[in-house]
């Protein structure tokens, strides 16, 4: 069986995607309806914040962040750092956002203590696409995004509904199993099922655009 949670798949995993975001892009095409639904609950964040500070946690090479860049969500007024433990990953991004002084990489694996360049900024809006369930604890990561949140920030993730791989830390087989753990970490949270993800929009107050 692979191992799917370490850094050897995900930098093999990279390098079968190619170098390139359209590359990227199109062997990920068959998710294509799940990410660009999250695409548009960041927009609905993003549209009211001419500013805005985004954080990207298991980013790989930064494809959330060239999708809202592509997109026009992503101006010179923003800053977008991804956060992934791939070597390979880091080589993408590079590519994704060559000459944007604005976006930012860092190298870190998301079941160790989030790094002092990430921890001590305030972040707007926080992503993470199909991450919490390879990470050994879903909650302590959760709390650290609460903690990382600007008074009016808003976090959108993506988990795959019961999905079957052994590798995977966990399987988030009921909607309980999913909500409950956000409602742990001290935030509210909206929902939809889009395909086999559930797609969850949090904040700390129970506002919710």
């Amino acid at each position: 069986m692979t191992n799917i949670n370490t850094t050897e798949y995900w930098d093999s995993r990279y390098r079968a995607l190619g170098s390139s975001p359209m590359s990227v892009y199109n062997k990920l095409v068959v998710h294509k309806e799940m990410y660009l639904e999250v695409i548009s609950k960041c927009f609905r964040v993003l549209n009211k914040r001419p500013k805005a500070r985004i954080l990207d946690l298991g980013s790989g090479p930064g494809f959330m962040g060239y999708l809202l860049h592509s997109r026009g969500h992503l101006n010179d007024m923003m800053a977008y750092c991804a956060v992934d433990f791939s070597e390979e990953a880091e080589d993408g991004f590079q590519t994704f956002f060559v000459g944007r002084s604005n976006a930012s990489f860092v190298r870190h694996n998301l079941d160790n203590p989030l790094p002092p360049e990430v921890r001590e900024e305030k972040w707007d809006l926080i992503i993470s696409t199909e991450c919490l369930e390879h990470l050994t604890d879903d909650l302590s990561v959760l709390r650290s995004m609460t903690k990382l949140l600007t008074s009016t920030g808003k976090i959108v993730v993506s988990v795959p509904i019961n999905v079957n791989i052994e590798s995977h830390v966990r399987n988030y087989t009921t909607p309980n199993r999913v909500f409950d753990v956000f409602l742990e970490a001290g935030l509210q949270v909206a929902f939809e099922r889009v395909d086999r993800w559930w797609i969850i929009s949090a904040a700390e107050c129970s506002l919710w655009l």
